[in-house]
């Protein structure tokens, strides 16, 4: 998350003069009250802005609670501690510790980032969520009457969607990369990654410098997609023994597996619609 947004900031075009404004909530620090207070931050400054991007980035243990409500899992959820390979990743958990209550504050629904994201008048909007089961926020029924009721609007947002993985599908978190396999494929289309903490076998591959693929300086979100769609698959085959590691140790229920023939799906970056518009400057 840090990573993320210092590229974004760093690299953002300035308006007014000033950098645009950049919010990272980690760890304890994240709350439903601590969302809220930023988001009506983020509205404030793009009040009558509709030409203004906002750029959601989402990272942590997930779950799909009662109703299909997906949900970020905060540090103070009752992990179960029978499970601690699990529990050491970032990913999918079920259940809970015997005896333990879940309480309101145990998570964040993806819904309270989209009643949030209702009320900001910037039209450019990028999302991107590198936690296991990502793509399950699509079949949320909270999430979806939300959408149609967005839909209604007199000026439609462009959403763009960046998932690590569909429903039942872990997401992919490897040492050597020191971020997940969708957040380093990120900044490395970026061009954000030094040089000297790229692995000796990445640079062996036929990769793009980054993601500017028509050489004009300017990245734009459907060229992220792009790249992350070529790149990720190559990366992740490098480590063939690490990701089939990760995905084992994310114990999915097995109503929710995906089939053996189905197995290198969770490698390839969902995005829920076509929308493309400009991010930022490559360098």
């Amino acid at each position: 998350a840090e990573s993320i947004s210092d590229i974004l900031h760093s690299r953002g075009a300035a308006v007014d003069g000033k950098k645009g404004l950049v919010s990272v909530l980690t760890n304890k620090d994240v709350s439903r009250e601590a969302l809220d207070q930023t988001f009506r931050e983020v509205a404030a400054r793009v009040r009558d802005r509709p030409q203004d991007t906002v750029v959601v980035f989402l990272a942590g243990h997930t779950g799909i609670l009662e109703d299909q409500r997906f949900c970020l899992l905060l540090p103070s959820y009752p992990f179960p501690k029978a499970e601690p390979l699990q529990v050491a990743m970032r990913g999918a958990v079920n259940g809970v510790e015997p005896g333990a209550k879940l309480l309101p504050e145990h998570t964040l629904p993806y819904t309270a980032i989209m009643t949030n994201m209702m009320r900001l008048e910037a039209l450019n909007r990028l999302v991107i969520v590198d936690a296991c089961q990502a793509e399950a926020i699509f079949v949320d029924p909270q999430v979806v009457e939300i959408s149609k009721w967005m839909e209604l609007g007199s000026r439609k947002a462009r959403t763009s969607y960046l998932m690590a993985a569909r429903k039942g599908d872990p997401a992919v978190e490897l040492d050597p990369l020191r971020h997940g396999l969708l957040t380093f494929t990120l900044l490395r289309g970026m061009g954000a990654i030094p040089d000297e903490q790229i692995p000796e076998e990445i640079k062996a591959l036929s990769l793009a410098p980054d993601a500017d693929f028509n050489h004009d300086n300017n990245l734009t979100t459907g060229e992220l997609k792009s790249f992350v769609e070529q790149a990720l698959p190559q990366i992740s085959a490098i480590f063939p023994s690490m990701v089939d590691a990760r995905r084992r140790a994310v114990l999915l229920p097995k109503a929710t597996r995906p089939a053996a023939n189905q197995d290198d799906q969770n490698l390839r970056v969902q995005q829920a619609s076509e929308a493309s518009f400009p991010l930022m400057p490559i360098r």
